[in-house]
């Protein structure tokens, strides 16, 4: 079973800094004083700046030392050429990780490469002369990008599933060794058991000119996880918040379709036509922008359960307990003493 979300999953969401002047399209109906009344009792999003930082079972430091022997300890006696490069008796899974970091991304859609610039591979060889002083991955990588970096997106594709290479796209850029820090930490603070979250879904760094090719300056990242400008300008917390969020969209869980129907009804979440309504009275809600369809309810409500535990269970206690029973696998984030093992 894939995500939550078998329709929704199809919209795209847009994290922006001030929703209510850059996409009042999706601000919910508010023509109701009840409504006006609901919205006015939450915040914008379901954790802000300190209560991220300061959350229960928040990793401070990334262990680089760690990182790199869990690296170098993967042997292997494969030998394959990529991207003009040539490997001997390699690892198959970091051939198959170099693969991924090296490669154009294959499955879109014919429009998306028209937007998106798609372009033909790379000659690694032609570009960065990696051979003949390095025939294995790691030294690859540390050529191309530099051994912090390039170490942390191999670990990063390996662990997590998600691919942060400038090289798969002509708008991406690349990251920084501190941003690299940040994405790590990230998904360091959601349950390892529930990795890898897929295959080779990207996390793309937009070059610092570039913004939302629909939206425009102001947002932060999209549900494809696609980072623009003003995140990079934006406190840590609500970096970490933000990947959370979008990470929250395609997340890999197994859920059956009856699930999907109870998240849905939990506050009564109808559609009609091309706009999502809820029962104001009968719903909790974690944030402003989770009112905006039921995929921001279930992203915000995801944040929520990682950054404001004990605000959800205390405010929304039924979509604290399906997030712990069918996304999180019972790991619990409220208190210190709940971080052992994660």
């Amino acid at each position: 079973m894939k995500i939550i979300f078998l329709s929704l999953i199809l919209a795209s969401s847009a994290m922006a800094e001030d929703c209510a002047t850059c996409h009042p399209e999706f601000l919910p109906d508010t023509s109701t004083s009840n409504l006006e009344e609901f919205s006015s009792r939450l915040e914008h999003w379901s954790a802000n700046n300190d209560q991220v930082m300061n959350a229960p079972c928040k990793h401070k430091t990334l262990d680089l030392a760690q990182l790199n022997q869990s690296l170098e300890t993967m042997t292997g006696n494969k030998s394959k050429k990529i991207q003009g490069v040539k490997f001997d008796h390699e690892n198959p899974e970091l051939l198959r990780v170099f693969k991924n970091l090296t490669s154009k991304i294959s499955d879109w859609k014919w429009w998306e490469k028209i937007v998106y610039k798609h372009e033909g591979e790379i000659d690694l060889q032609a570009n960065y002369q990696v051979n003949p002083e390095c025939n294995k991955v790691l030294c690859a990588v540390d050529k191309i990008w530099g051994q912090y970096v390039g170490r942390k997106l191999l670990f990063m594709n390996l662990k997590y599933g998600y691919n942060g290479s400038e090289l798969i796209h002509a708008n991406a850029a690349k990251y920084t060794d501190a941003e690299m820090d940040d994405l790590l930490l990230a998904m360091s603070d959601l349950p390892q058991a529930i990795m890898p979250l897929g295959r080779n879904h990207e996390i793309t760094k937009y070059a610092a000119t570039e913004s939302h090719p629909d939206k425009g300056p102001t947002v932060w990242a999209d549900s494809l996880v696609r980072l623009y400008a003003p995140w990079f300008r934006g406190p840590q917390g609500l970096r970490f918040q933000t990947l959370i969020h979008e990470i929250g969209h395609n997340m890999n869980s197994a859920i059956a379709p009856e699930i999907n129907q109870r998240w849905l009804s939990m506050s009564s979440w109808v559609k009609t036509g091309d706009k999502w309504e809820f029962d104001s009275v009968g719903a909790c809600m974690p944030s402003r922008y989770a009112m905006t369809s039921p995929l921001e309810d279930y992203a915000e409500t995801s944040s929520a359960y990682r950054y404001n535990g004990r605000a959800l269970l205390a405010q929304c206690p039924d979509k604290y307990n399906f997030m712990k029973d069918n996304v999180f696998r019972g790991v619990e984030y409220r208190e210190e003493s709940q971080c052992s093992g994660k």
